[in-house]
């Protein structure tokens, strides 16, 4: 069995799929409703989650984990939805703003 150190950094590697997946569901949701303000929740709340997960992967304490489990929750209920592309457009933000961070952290780990 891996420990979450393993399977975060395996993540970490496949940050960069993720990352074009979900630029192109942001893409597309945001030619039917384009709402900046949701999307900047969406990446922002995206953003922290990542750099939460790596404290917890780099051993900084379980407590980071829990935070991490919390953020989409918490991003889902402050963000102002109206409509179903919204909720698109603040999933595909907060998974380009997880894989943007995991991936930074991997070019600039050198891995």
């Amino acid at each position: 069995m891996k420990t979450s150190q393993a399977v975060g950094f395996s993540l970490i590697g496949q940050a960069y799929i993720g990352l074009i997946v979900f630029a192109v569901v942001l893409a597309v949701s945001l030619i039917f409703s384009f709402n900046l303000t949701v999307v900047l929740y969406g990446a922002i709340f995206g953003a922290i989650t990542a750099a939460l997960l790596l404290c917890y992967w780099l051993g900084k304490g379980g407590s980071f984990f829990l935070l991490a489990v919390m953020c989409p929750l918490i991003c889902i209920i402050v963000t102002p939805i109206t409509s179903f592309f919204e909720i698109a457009n603040v999933l595909g933000a907060f998974f380009v703003g997880l894989c943007l961070l995991l991936t930074g952290y991997r070019l600039k780990k050198g891995s």
